[in-house]
């Protein structure tokens, strides 16, 4: 079977995802042995800030990929689209070119990255300016074969559980207290 392992010799984290899905098996050495493949896709130099379109990319992280669709497309943000558009087309090109099927796949990662910064001279009454910036962001897609893993109790979830024990349990008898 022939493993197909995408390297690049560079520091940036960005630098693995490239403008292509990319199908990798996992089976290098220091990880447990299993036959997923990991898809990823990217959208560059998106034209929204990287905290809005941050916002909808933990929308859909750890979800499958019908309920990430869902989600994206009933969300009512400017940068759904964008994220909606590269779930899409990671999804077609796993298929398409390495045979996957579409409705066993997962978002193992979805984040953002900062993209160009832009200043401009934003002009003001009485011969005033100032300096108006313009954003743009990266978006960096992981898709994996399989059933998402379960999420693990969040905080909040395990607070509430203890407090619910100790009200159970009852007040405690404290010898020689008043």
């Amino acid at each position: 079977m022939a493993v197909l392992i995408f390297r690049r010799l560079c520091t940036s984290p960005f630098n693995y995802f490239s403008k292509r899905t990319i199908a990798i098996n996992s089976t290098q050495t220091n990880k447990p042995q299993d036959n997923t493949r990991e898809f990823y896709g990217s959208l560059r130099q998106v034209k929204t800030s990287p905290q809005k379109l941050n916002l909808v990319a933990k929308l859909i992280r750890g979800m499958d990929i019908a309920n990430a669709l869902i989600q994206v497309e009933f969300c009512e943000k400017k940068a759904a689209d964008f994220v909606k558009s590269t779930l899409l087309d990671t999804q077609r090109r796993a298929v398409k070119t390495y045979g996957a099927k579409p409705l066993n796949l997962y978002v193992a990662e979805s984040f953002v990255g900062k993209g160009e910064y832009l200043r401009r001279i934003r002009y003001h009454g009485r011969g005033r300016h100032g300096i108006m910036h313009k954003y743009y962001a990266h978006y960096f897609l992981k898709l994996k074969e399989g059933t998402p893993p379960k999420k693990k109790r969040k905080i909040e979830d395990q607070k509430i559980y203890k407090t619910r024990k100790l009200i159970e349990r009852g007040p405690l008898s404290i010898p020689n207290s008043l």
